[in-house]
């Protein structure tokens, strides 16, 4: 009953205004009778809102009265697994509670082939391991922004961010106002920032509570106007400055003028003054880095000065929080170390991502024949082929195949065989005794050799623009103990 209460507790953090589906099984050794036991299961979960009930057990359909919410009773796991519908899971946040010999690990994989065959795993578990590393790293003081923009950097937006939110993070940031709004439909209530802060978002911005990037006088004036066109002051923003990378903000000699002006606009208040250092994780360009720290330091102390608050600094991404930590300041930003990019050169982080599929079919083809479109696929031997249903929209890059790519099949390597199409692929599995339709076929993963680094340079790319490539369609599904 203990852990139950537990599991229901975070069902209802994770489900916010979603409707809830419990997958229950009987209970066994509970020191209680069976009336009492189930007595006070259904008051739990009564109390926590649970939409659907799906029992599995005998004793449970025989207390199915006590139950006040939409239910349906199986006899068994497999039972449950053929009969279950969709429309008890679909667009709902489900808990599966089952005693071990339920082997609800079944129902959970059957629940998740049934949205779509090609999934990504995103370890919340390793995304908390990296998040505190980095703390660890800080001052208690020290405040802690996180980059959620490009929906997690492909991990998923929602999910993440409510994580994030658990935790303490003390803001988070987007790209634009639309992933922002998005954030706060789904229940998200923290401090997010948009970075592409636009005029033409400005009303939906604070319609929604999101602080905008004020890079520019320009965009200082525009946003103030906003603010006062829908009644409000001191409405909190955030200066951008440029100190060498030049994509935007505000430059140095623009400074005693920015002073000046933001004493005149009562609708808006600072709430930081930020900067970026573009290159942080190049040892190469340690100097020119010490350059932009303390550039960043005389420009934010002399706009903090000209205020009659105190506002939060901050410049530190993830590489500066460990090569520089005299550019911690008041707060950091954690973007790519949160979800374990350059795990594989510090030890300290956890990879987050793994992306994998499922063969469909397998065909014995003869030598001379040829895989996919225009034939690229020549066959030098007889080969076994095995399709499976990953293709570009998923985000699988073309340049992966004729053999660029090799995913991983029983833990060996299956190269690409032929061009990849959209929305499928071929590989090889001549070598892979045992290999079946169903098989897993994992893309990428922190298997060395299989992971997103070793991707990153054969397409002559980084990690990250793999990452926030995989479509939208490829299913999500997040792992946490």
């Amino acid at each position: 009953l203990n852990s139950l209460a537990l599991a229901l507790d975070y069902l209802h953090n994770v489900a916010l205004s979603r409707r809830r589906t419990l997958v229950l099984s009987d209970i066994a050794q509970s020191g209680l009778t069976d009336d009492e036991l189930y007595g006070r299961v259904a008051g739990m979960v009564s109390r926590a809102g649970i939409d659907t009930l799906i029992g599995i057990g005998p004793k449970l359909k025989r207390y199915a009265a006590l139950f006040d919410c939409d239910k349906e009773f199986f006899a068994s796991t497999d039972e449950c697994i053929a009969r279950i519908g969709r429309r008890a899971v679909a667009g709902r946040a489900v808990l599966l509670k089952g005693a071990r010999e339920y082997r609800f690990e079944k129902l959970a994989h059957a629940l998740a082939r049934k949205s779509h065959t090609t999934v990504l795993e995103v370890d919340l578990d390793a995304m908390i391991h990296n998040l505190n590393y980095f703390r660890s790293k800080l001052d208690f003081r020290t405040k802690l922004v996180a980059m959620v923009k490009a929906g997690s950097y492909g991990a998923g937006d929602f999910e993440v961010a409510q994580m994030l939110q658990h935790q303490g993070v003390d803001y988070l940031a987007v790209a634009f106002a639309d992933e922002g709004v998005l954030l706060r439909e789904r229940g998200i209530t923290m401090p997010i920032v948009v970075l592409n802060a636009d005029a033409d978002s400005f009303d939906q911005m604070i319609a929604n509570r999101l602080e905008p990037e004020i890079y520019s006088f320009r965009s200082l004036a525009d946003f103030a106007d906003a603010v006062s066109h829908a009644g409000e002051i001191r409405y909190p923003i955030h200066l951008k400055l440029d100190t060498g990378m030049h994509r935007l903000g505000f430059m140095e000699d623009e400074i005693e003028r920015l002073c000046g002006e933001l004493p005149k606009l009562p609708a808006v208040k600072v709430a930081s003054v930020f900067s970026h250092l573009n290159c942080a994780d190049m040892p190469e360009e340690d100097a020119y880095t010490r350059a932009q720290i303390a550039r960043y330091d005389r420009m934010s102390a002399a706009v903090a000065a000209s205020l009659p608050y105190p506002v939060i600094r901050h410049t530190a991404n993830s590489a500066a929080i460990e090569r520089f930590p005299e550019a911690q300041f008041d707060m950091c930003r954690l973007g790519l170390g949160l979800y374990g990019f350059g795990w594989e050169h510090n030890p300290g982080l956890r990879p987050v991502s793994t992306l994998k599929t499922r063969i469909v079919q397998i065909k014995h083809l003869k030598a001379g024949d040829a895989v996919g479109y225009g034939r690229a696929g020549k066959l030098l031997r007889p080969t076994v082929t095995a399709t499976v249903p990953i293709g570009y929209a998923d985000g699988l890059d073309r340049h992966l195949g004729c053999g660029r790519w090799s995913m991983r099949v029983n833990g060996r390597p299956a190269p690409i065989v032929g061009r990849v199409c959209m929305d499928s692929c071929m590989i090889d599995v001549t070598d892979i005794p045992g290999v079946g339709e169903g098989d897993e076929a994992v893309i990428f993963s922190a298997e060395p050799g299989n992971d997103l680094e070793t991707m990153a340079r054969v397409l002559g790319t980084i990690p990250y623009e793999i990452m926030t490539s995989v479509s939208g369609r490829v299913k999500r599904i997040y792992l946490k103990e």
